[in-house]
């Protein structure tokens, strides 16, 4: 029975093993440039993990669309090994190939091992041309302009037309492959009726990344129609449930021509720039602030930080705001907000600072200008002279001497039981403890739930003109936020300074 005890685990445990196991699949091997590739990876044990999103995006080289791990449970039981539970688990997800390539193996993680899928080879070839006349159904794509500089924005429309009397059961639409584009998407609009065709309108706004002559590959567009069959007369339920045929329609391509942007420029588009600075004459180590502000027609995504290191001076900076939202006409509308702490002990001067962009309206290269700012800085900080001792004479000095206080002997009774006296001491000396150490940690807890370092930096940063110390420390908790271990901040000296303030 011992020997059958044991034979019965081995083959458990194989059969948990051949469980472990993983597999990607494809819904093609053979797909015409265009057309959405659909793999699902498989795995089964006791614990399954899928990677990561974006580890699939870097092996494969294009984005993907996730559908979602779907998940199934099995339980089986044994007298001698009692229950095991095993999970098999499937993630689908999408993409657009746009050449022909191989599926990478992916590491899937099964019971605490990596487990490498099989490699798929893929064939990409020329978008095929339509399959269903273009009397019922056709897809256009245009764009707003063929010839445009780098960064510079292309609109691109996307119609779908499709025949009044056509029947669609469903639709299934493969966006244009944007290579070497930047884009947005700007939704669909409501369909229209345009002579015997109801048009469907998808509208992006597109940005070359790169120059010369670049392609837009078509769009395609599934269809799903009625499959046409004879009705048997005797089969009473077979016209509510219609088959479907699947045909596409597939709309023309595009070129840009894509020039590149004129030497020292930036960005493109139609910009302004409004800079303000608080005060240029300030006492030691009192604040100034500058702040800045850009916005206007066109991206300001690619605008590089604009910072300050100067020899000398503290400087502060919020993270850039950003912000770009499509207006009615199409256009992208883009601002740039950021403001700027400056602090020293010394004169300075806050240099003046360029940005060159390619101006769409006058067609020539324009400069955002933010102005030099000589800074007065009054009663600069000194250190004093340490003092020098002499050798000079000086009068002798009369040193008294206290005069004791007389004192009356104290007399302690002496108790008759040590061990009261013991308790009592040792009662004494855990009490100290716990007024000493204990409720100052308390205190800590609560200011450390009350006050997280974001908080301070946000609320300090905002009063460094209301006291002096403030300002030493803001500059800890930067510090501190870029990586010094070294600094403590004490948290209850920043609270009497808080509620100083208030008051």
């Amino acid at each position: 029975m011992k020997n059958l005890g044991k034979i019965l685990l081995l083959l458990l445990t194989l059969s948990t093993l051949s469980f472990a196991n993983v597999s990607a699949k494809v819904n093609q091997t053979q797909i015409a440039k265009g057309e959405q590739l659909t793999i699902t990876l498989e795995a089964q044990g006791s614990k399954v993990e899928f990677p990561s999103n974006e580890t699939i995006e870097k092996a494969l080289g294009y984005p993907i669309q996730n559908d979602g791990v779907s998940t199934q449970t099995f339980f089986s039981f044994s007298s001698n090994a009692g229950s095991s539970k095993e999970v098999k688990k499937s993630m689908r997800f999408s993409f657009y190939p746009n050449k022909s390539m191989q599926v990478p193996a992916f590491n899937i993680k099964v019971d605490d091992q990596i487990i490498k899928t099989n490699p798929i080879k893929i064939e990409v070839g020329a978008t095929q041309s339509s399959t269903i006349s273009n009397e019922f159904f056709k897809a256009v794509i245009t764009a707003s302009k063929k010839e445009a500089m780098v960064g510079e924005p292309i609109d691109i429309v996307m119609k779908f037309y499709r025949r009044v009397d056509q029947n669609i059961m469903k639709l299934q639409y493969n966006k244009p492959i944007f290579s070497n584009f930047e884009v947005k998407d700007k939704g669909e609009e409501q369909p229209t009726r345009e002579g015997n065709y109801v048009v469907q309108r998808l509208k992006y706004t597109i940005y070359p990344k790169k120059d010369g002559n670049l392609t837009i590959d078509p769009a395609v567009v599934k269809i799903a129609t009625p499959k046409e069959r004879r009705q048997d007369p005797r089969d009473l339920f077979g016209a509510m449930f219609m088959e479907s045929k699947w045909n596409k329609v597939v709309s023309n391509k595009l070129s840009i021509n894509v020039k590149p942007i004129p030497e020292g420029a930036t960005l493109i588009g139609k910009f302004d720039i409004q800079v303000s600075i608080d005060k240029q004459e300030v006492k030691a180590n009192k604040p100034i602030q500058l702040k800045v502000l850009i916005s206007g027609i066109g991206t300001l995504e690619s605008l590089e930080e604009i910072e300050y290191k100067l020899d000398g001076v503290t400087c502060f900076s919020d993270d850039a705001d950003i912000n770009s939202k499509v207006g009615r006409d199409g256009t992208i509308k883009s601002s740039y907000k950021k403001s700027f702490v400056f602090l020293s002990e010394n004169d300075f001067v806050i240099p003046k600072h360029e940005i060159k962009f390619y101006n769409t309206a006058t067609q020539k290269i324009d400069k955002l200008i933010i102005p030099e700012y000589k800074i007065k800085v009054k009663g600069s900080q000194k250190k004093e002279a340490p003092s020098v001792v002499t050798n000079t004479p000086t009068e002798p000095i009369e040193i008294k001497t206290a005069t004791p206080i007389p004192t009356q002997p104290i007399q302690i009774k002496e108790s008759n039981n040590p061990l009261w006296i013991l308790l009592a001491f040792i009662a004494g000396i855990l009490l100290t403890l716990v007024v000493i150490y204990f409720i100052p940690k308390i205190k800590l807890m609560k200011m450390d739930k009350l006050f997280s370092d974001d908080e301070l930096f946000k609320t300090l940063y905002s009063n460094m003109d209301k006291d002096p110390r403030i300002e030493q420390i803001v500059r800890d908790l930067r510090a501190k936020k870029q990586g010094d271990k070294s600094v403590v901040i004490d948290k209850k000296e920043i609270k009497k300074i808080l509620e100083g303030i208030k008051q």
